[in-house]
């Protein structure tokens, strides 16, 4: 029993090691010549399941972006330290709960419908808001309340 078991185990690492490329080549050819047209159906309906599943899900987002420079008190730009730490600080000042409340009470509205994301220039003292909503009005509109509050 054990002999078969050795002739078998030493059939099979000849044959391991005997791989026929054309013969791979070959099996595939005849595959894919069966089976091209079902092939052709699948990417045809994943095709289309995508085009459409993307057309109806798709929102344009508009951005409203400015640049703004933050000075010292008094509008002296001599500081440049001071400036630069001011405007590492407007960040969490202008993205929190309370600017919002602000902004929605000055546009009327009962929600935010935008996002507003702001960030601090390397080494300057510029800070730049960006605004992104699904309409271009609304954009601006909620930039120029949180430049102005």
């Amino acid at each position: 029993m054990s002999e078969i078991r050795e002739n078998s185990e030493n059939n099979n690492n000849e044959e391991i090691q005997k791989i026929d490329i054309m013969n791979l080549v070959a099996a595939f050819w005849n595959g894919f010549r069966r089976l091209w047209v079902f092939m052709l159906v699948i990417v045809i309906v994943c095709t289309a399941r995508s085009y459409f599943s993307t057309t109806f899900s798709y929102t344009p987002q508009y951005v409203a972006s400015a640049t703004v420079s933050v000075t010292t008190p008094g509008g002296s730009y001599t500081n440049i330290t001071s400036a630069q730490e001011m405007a590492s600080m407007f960040p969490y000042i202008l993205t929190s709960g309370v600017l919002q409340d602000v902004i929605q009470k000055d546009l009327g509205l009962t929600y935010l419908p935008g996002s507003i994301n702001v960030e601090a220039e390397q080494d300057m003292n510029m800070l730049t808001i960006s605004v992104s909503s699904d309409d271009p009005q609304m954009a601006y509109n909620i930039l120029t309340s949180v430049i102005e509050n």
